[in-house]
């Protein structure tokens, strides 16, 4: 009963007001917990969710297990009549922590840390090991810009990239730009040789 009120109100909490045209023509958000959630009623306005965490939303799909939402307020000085939900403008910023998974169009992104802004629609992906995955095409690196409205994004620092080709062919042919242990640039002579042609 408590995590569908949660969810009830947080859908009122961190819905957007307006989508270009090219979105999606419903904005509301639901993010659902499994271990309770806080709410700020003071400036800045804030929500953490704990445990398990969801987010819907028409153009992404995120977990993680701990969960920070930030919103602009419509008035920067509150009143004593004000609540959390009449407060609460669109969100601002969220931050996701502890196994971030995040899908959107085609992409799926894995990391430790994300951290969304909602004035440039990107989202920081970090980590000790970040995967994004788009079609046949794996990357891998340590931090990783998505832009939620353009569905582009691009690897900061080291990366490395393995691109699938001829997928279905009863088996991979992987364009790996990362030479790791047990590939080698050259032959060598210990490597096993074809059967000679009679």
């Amino acid at each position: 009963m408590l995590l569908a009120f949660l969810a009830l109100l947080s859908g009122g909490l961190v819905a957007e007001p307006k989508l270009s045209p090219a979105h999606s023509t419903t904005n509301t958000m639901v993010i659902l917990c499994s271990r309770g959630a806080e709410f700020s009623t003071a400036a800045p306005l804030y929500a953490i969710y704990r445990g398990e965490v969801r987010v819907l939303d028409p153009q992404i799909y995120l977990e993680c297990e701990l969960l920070t939402a930030f919103f602009r307020t419509n008035n920067p000085t509150r009143t004593a009549e004000a609540s959390t939900t009449n407060a609460a403008g669109p969100v601002e910023r969220i931050v996701a922590e502890t196994n971030v998974l995040i899908m959107a169009r085609d992409t799926t992104i894995l990391g430790d840390r994300a951290v969304y802004t909602a004035s440039n629609e990107t989202a920081v992906v970090t980590g000790d090991l970040v995967v994004v995955q788009i079609g046949t095409i794996l990357q891998y690196q340590t931090n990783f810009v998505y832009n939620r409205a353009t569905g582009s994004g691009y690897a900061v620092g080291w990366t490395a990239t393995e691109i699938e080709q001829g997928a279905g062919s009863g088996g991979t042919n992987a364009l790996k730009s990362l030479l790791g242990p047990g590939r080698k640039a050259k032959p060598s002579a210990d490597d096993p040789k074809p059967p000679a042609e009679k």
